[in-house]
């Protein structure tokens, strides 16, 4: 098992529309084949300013992680990216279990 965690910052004047959007993202993510859980977390911030989640995409091993990474990422990034450029903050980790 493999965890594509996704950590956002994103400001708060954006949060409602892109939560919006995330949704339907997510709902995306989950087609990509060897991808099938999906959760997010809200991670606590005194900043009044952002929000900041994280998204834990479950994936059955590393073959399809890096299918996904090789062949559909950038399309999905840009997505993001496009539409929210200046507004959220992405980090990306692979976490493999022992």
């Amino acid at each position: 098992m493999i965890i594509y965690e996704v950590n956002l910052k994103i400001q708060s004047n954006i949060l409602s529309e892109y939560r919006l959007w995330l949704d339907s993202h997510i709902e995306k993510m989950m087609q990509f084949e060897g991808f099938y859980d999906c959760k997010i977390y809200t991670i606590h911030s005194n900043k009044d300013n952002h929000q900041l989640l994280s998204i834990h995409y479950y994936i059955e091993n590393i073959k399809f992680l890096n299918l996904y990474l090789s062949k559909d990422s950038q399309q999905m990034r840009s997505e993001g990216v496009d539409k929210f450029s200046n507004s959220v903050s992405i980090e990306r980790r692979i976490l493999l279990k022992e």
